[in-house]
């Protein structure tokens, strides 16, 4: 509920604020939100998911809505977040083996090889990881 979980039976390492640019794919949204929260949970992260979408008729510009997403999960009064995700909506990990986690010392890229390119390398997807 509210997009955001904790597990009760222990203290997360990471309090992760996943930020999802979002316009007009509402069944790649379904089919991660109904992935991803049961991935999350199992991982026993704390998480919040923010989806972040333009305004009607502006453009859709994923840098700028991950920078927006960014400013608005620092808002937020109820968790202090001291991870930072940007993750698209179209993006699944395949197993729990994809640990979400953060490194306190370089961003990390998470989706380097996708099965839809056959594993191959591809650099302009992004999925980052940043320690506060």
């Amino acid at each position: 509920i509210g997009g955001q979980w904790s597990p009760s039976e222990c203290e997360p390492e990471y309090k992760i604020a996943i930020i999802v640019p979002y316009r007009d794919r509402m069944e790649n949204l379904k089919l991660f939100l109904s992935n991803m929260h049961p991935f999350f949970a199992n991982q026993k992260m704390s998480y919040g998911v923010y989806l972040i979408e333009p305004s009607k008729g502006l453009p859709f510009n994923r840098g700028l809505l991950m920078n927006v997403g960014y400013i608005e999960a620092l808002k937020d009064s109820v968790y202090l977040w001291n991870c930072f995700f940007f993750h698209d909506v179209d993006m699944l990990p395949e197993d729990l083996r994809n640990l979400y986690s953060c490194n306190q010392t370089i961003p990390k890229h998470y989706a380097v090889a996708v099965s839809k390119w056959k594993y191959r390398c591809f650099f302009t997807l992004y999925l980052i990881c940043c320690w506060f």
